[in-house]
C-alpha cells in the first residue's frame, strides 16, 4: 500500500520501488524490532486493561506500529494509574521515527498531548 507520499503503509523506509541495501533494510527492521518490543513491554507494564491489550496487539501483529504506540499513549494519557517508568528519550525519539509529531492516527492533539505527558514524567 502506498500512502502517495513515497512510504508504504505508515512507516517512512521504504517505498514500492525501492530497493534498499541489505544494511539499511536490517537496521529499519531492528528498529521495528525494538519498537514492537517496546510497546509490549509497556503496555504489559502499564496494564491498561484487557481492550486496550487487544486493540495495542492487533495493531502490533498488523505491523501499524505508529497506531499501536499512539493508541498505548493516549490511554496512558487516560489513565489514573502511576506513571510507570519509561526511558522518556526513547520514547519521544520512537514518537518522533513514527512521525506522530506530523501524522498522528486517533487524535490531531497528540504531540501536544504526549508533549504535556512526557514533560510531566521528567518532574
Amino acid at each position: 500500500m502506498n500512502d502517495g507520499d513515497g512510504t508504504v503503509g505508515s512507516t517512512p523506509f521504504m517505498t514500492e520501488n525501492s530497493s534498499p541495501s541489505t544494511e539499511s533494510y536490517i537496521d529499519n527492521l531492528e528498529q521495528f524490532e525494538s519498537i514492537d518490543h517496546f510497546i509490549r513491554t509497556t503496555l504489559k507494564q502499564a496494564n491498561l486493561g484487557t481492550e486496550t491489550d487487544r486493540a495495542v496487539a492487533h495493531f502490533l501483529d498488523a505491523r501499524e506500529f505508529e497506531m499501536a504506540f499512539e493508541g498505548l499513549f493516549i490511554d496512558l494519557f487516560k489513565s489514573k494509574r502511576p506513571p510507570i517508568a519509561l526511558n522518556l528519550n526513547e520514547c519521544e525519539a520512537m514518537a518522533r521515527l513514527l512521525k506522530l509529531d506530523e501524522n498522528p492516527t486517533f487524535d490531531g492533539d497528540f504531540w501536544a498531548k504526549f508533549e504535556t505527558y512526557i514533560h510531566a514524567q521528567r518532574e
